[in-house]
């Protein structure tokens, strides 16, 4: 299965570097082609160069550039002229075709988390997604002069969101029930957590809060770290309590948090231990594969733009029918029959809440779904 992976891999990866700089005729287009390639090229180098191990080599100002640059699209002062902003899309593609598009390039964001993962698969599907609805473009163009119905376009996104829905769903499932899904507890039980360059190792977007944080952290004394780690798992233990829940049915606890509390968050795995729980941490659902909606639960970097949350929260309009639905609800139940065992014993989430933010107004935009 894996050299079938990468055999798709390669032969994807070659054709998109021949789409960035090639013409199908149609310039307003082409020019999206072109951006799409690139990032998704971009997506490859990384998920290559993370195999390679620079995430263990590289400097501190050398992973801080390359976060940045992951992020640097959605960040405010670059989104109003982005493809990921549906208003700007519209305006280049009409309302219909822009909206559409802009929800298949947002959903090639998911392709961070597959890079640092190392999830050859999950990078195949999008990498292939993006070569199919290019082929329409490119050949319909060629035999017409002439651009794709928006119907066509939606079609390919529709089947790809749901002929995939098994492969999401189980991995979903999966990362939120198994603890043998250990990528983000062992950067936390594993890291030296006093060289802050761990804090590039997930993929999530890293600003100066979570540096700061994790900073503070490491300069606190061990008892208070303790002690913070003693109110979190105590707090969790007494709520099963006083609910009368039997928390020794449960092997596992789900843990919430934000970027830079790894040294409580390691101490917590340990009080968890001590309860008889293994701690699960996963990766917020960024994809409309996975359901993605407003929320982000798991462990979770600083949010880049919450426009860009609120602008594409809705993207699942452009697939919602009768039949996608009962689809979804086949395969969740399919995903959840496999993780039957493992889901039993989950305790729930125990979450680090967060506060002092800068409150968010959202702008409603008619582009948007």
């Amino acid at each position: 299965m894996q050299e079938l992976i990468r055999e798709r891999y390669e032969l994807a990866l070659e054709r998109i570097e021949e789409v960035k700089e090639e013409a199908f005729g149609e310039k307003t287009y082409e020019a999206f082609f072109h951006k799409c390639a690139g990032y998704i090229s971009g997506m490859c180098r990384l998920y290559e160069q993370i195999g390679e191990g620079c995430l263990r080599t590289d400097e501190l100002n050398a992973l801080k550039e390359r976060n940045q640059e992951l992020y640097r699209e959605v960040l405010p002062e670059h989104y109003e002229k982005s493809y990921l902003n549906p208003a700007y899309a519209a305006d280049k593609f009409g309302t219909d075709m822009g909206r559409l598009l802009c929800a298949i390039y947002a959903q090639f964001r998911s392709m961070i988390g597959a890079a640092y993962e190392q999830d050859p698969e999950e990078m195949v599907i999008y990498m292939e997604l993006f070569l199919e609805v290019y082929r329409l473009f490119e050949d319909t163009w060629q035999e017409s002069e002439k651009l794709p119905e928006t119907e066509a376009v939606r079609q390919i996104f529709y089947w790809f969101v749901s002929d995939y829905a098994d492969i999401a769903e189980e991995k979903r499932i999966r990362a939120q029930t198994d603890p043998a899904c250990t990528f983000a507890l062992d950067i936390v039980m594993k890291s030296d957590l006093t060289d802050l360059r761990y804090l590039y190792a997930y993929g999530e977007y890293v600003s100066e809060n979570e540096l700061r944080t994790a900073q503070h952290m490491n300069a606190l004394p061990e008892d208070k770290i303790r002690l913070m780690a003693d109110t979190y798992t105590e707090g969790y233990r007494i709520g099963f309590e006083v609910t009368g829940k039997d928390l020794r049915k449960k092997k596992t606890v789900a843990v919430y948090y934000q970027l830079g509390f790894e040294r409580m968050i390691r101490q917590a795995v340990k009080n968890f231990e001590k309860m008889g729980l293994k701690s699960v941490i996963y990766r917020p659902d960024l994809s409309l594969l996975r359901g993605k909606g407003l929320g982000r639960a798991g462990f979770t970097g600083a949010n880049p733009n919450k426009q860009f949350d609120y602008d594409h929260k809705d993207d699942q309009a452009l697939v919602l029918d009768r039949a996608y639905m009962n689809r979804r609800l086949d395969v969740l139940k399919a995903a959840y029959e496999e993780q039957k065992e493992n889901a039993a014993l989950m305790g729930g989430p125990a979450v680090v809440e967060v506060f002092g933010e800068t409150p968010f107004a959202p702008e409603s935009k008619p582009q948007a779904c």
